[in-house]
């Protein structure tokens, strides 16, 4: 009976000793980084009278209906922190100050502005990321566009001035409605950071533009929009700042 008793502790330890590296594998498996590709774009903002119910039934062939477009900008980030939590694993949190400011173009020729990260493997059921926006030379958030007015009154240029410093949070998302983002070690991830124009400008109709203030910009007529002109227009948009990005990973 002697020799079974051994042996039982024998088995009982070799048991004890493969859990341990099995527990100790995952957890270094768990630390292993993916390469997560973060890419500035924007969700541009296009609306016409049609769109927004003002089209008359008796209008001549001559008349030109207006549209309003916000397509362009620059998105100036100061630093960026992620905080996400695994199925799996410790929570990973990290903060990244840029050395220079991040100047992301949004639209135009050079679309986007891409940062990258080597982010820790797992299945991420809550991603939260915080983006600090401008500096003290650096204005956070500029967008442009055009505004085309009824009838045959021109196009006008718009520029949307946003001046004052912020933190903005946001929760990221899978692109295809997955409850969870999946970062693999050897498979590199890429996300979009959105800046949504479509939202920002949601509430800003015709009347509002016909009725804005325009400002010589380069010998243009411009209508500029900040906190000292058009601001009834400008309170609008500013007021909509802390929810107008978004993050998706594909």
């Amino acid at each position: 009976m002697i020799p079974r008793k051994n042996n039982l502790h024998l088995s009982l330890g070799c048991l004890t000793a493969f859990l341990f590296v099995f527990a100790a594998c995952t957890k270094d498996e768990l630390t292993l980084p993916t390469r997560v590709s973060f890419e500035f774009v924007i969700n541009e903002h296009q609306s016409s009278e049609e769109t927004q119910g003002n089209k008359s039934t008796n209008q001549s062939q001559w008349f030109q209906p207006g549209s309003f477009k916000v397509d362009q900008g620059l998105l100036v980030v100061e630093a960026i922190e992620f905080d996400g939590r695994r199925q799996q694993g410790k929570e990973v949190f990290f903060r990244s100050d840029f050395s220079e400011p991040l100047l992301a173009n949004l639209g135009g020729p050079s679309e986007s502005k891409q940062v990258n990260f080597d982010i820790p493997q797992g299945e991420y059921n809550r991603i939260d990321m915080y983006f600090f926006l401008g500096t003290d030379d650096l204005m956070p958030l500029v967008l442009e566009g055009t505004f085309t007015r009824p009838g045959s009154h021109g196009e006008f240029p718009i520029k949307f001035e946003y001046r004052f410093r912020e933190e903005i949070q946001v929760r990221a998302r899978a692109r295809h409605g997955q409850q969870n983002i999946v970062l693999q070690k050897d498979t590199p991830a890429n996300a979009e950071v959105i800046m949504d124009a479509e939202f920002l400008f949601r509430f800003i109709n015709f009347g509002l533009l016909m009725n804005a203030e325009t400002t010589t910009i380069g010998g243009q007529e411009t209508i500029l929009i900040n906190e000292n002109i058009n601001s009834n227009i400008f309170n609008i948009l500013a007021n909509r700042i802390p929810n107008s990005m978004a993050v998706v990973f594909d």
